[in-house]
């Protein structure tokens, strides 16, 4: 039985958390790193009593949860050259992630730490199925806390088009009652 991403991004957040090599850092994947992690995280796997990462497709799967889950990218960056271990990113295609019908945070006063964000802001991107452009943070102007009003405003300040802007805010008022 091959790994799942679901449970790759789990062991990938808590060796993030965690592990003395990872914690704190951001750890950019070279391919010699890239297989380093990979042996980490098969060892989270077996203490957990899951599937591990044994073949070329599930190591391909461990660089595209890596690539397409905003909340890794505060520990996991690609290597200079863009690659993920053996991986050329943007050869790497997006996970499958299922629509989420109705947001977990609905309090538009709840604060959130600037490590709790990153996976807030997907949420609602997901909500209002619109891509999230922003970045990972970084830096001392990213480790603020901060609101879901002030989230989601940063999130669809760049929607452009009066359907789509339409669309938006129709989500908001469903979804997000008072913003």
């Amino acid at each position: 039985m091959a790994a799942d991403a679901a449970d790759i991004r789990t062991g990938l957040k808590d060796l993030a958390s965690s592990h003395s090599k990872y914690k704190g850092k951001k750890t950019q994947l070279a391919t010699k790193l890239f297989e380093e992690l990979v042996s980490d995280l098969n060892v989270w796997l077996e203490t957990k009593d899951r599937p591990t990462v044994d073949s070329a497709e599930d190591k391909k799967l461990v660089a595209r949860v890596i690539a397409h889950d905003v909340s890794l990218a505060t520990s996991y960056i690609a290597a200079q050259n863009g690659d993920i271990g053996p991986y050329q990113r943007a050869a790497l295609s997006s996970l499958v992630t299922a629509t989420v019908t109705r947001p977990t945070h609905t309090n538009l006063m709840e604060s959130f730490s600037y490590k709790e964000w990153p996976d807030v802001r997907a949420e609602v991107a997901r909500v209002l199925g619109i891509k999230d452009k922003g970045h990972s943070t970084h830096g001392s102007n990213f480790k603020g806390d901060q609101t879901l009003r002030q989230v989601i405003k940063n999130l669809v300040e760049t929607v452009k088009g009066d359907a789509e802007i339409l669309r938006i805010q129709n989500l908001l008022r469903q979804h997000y009652p008072g913003y």
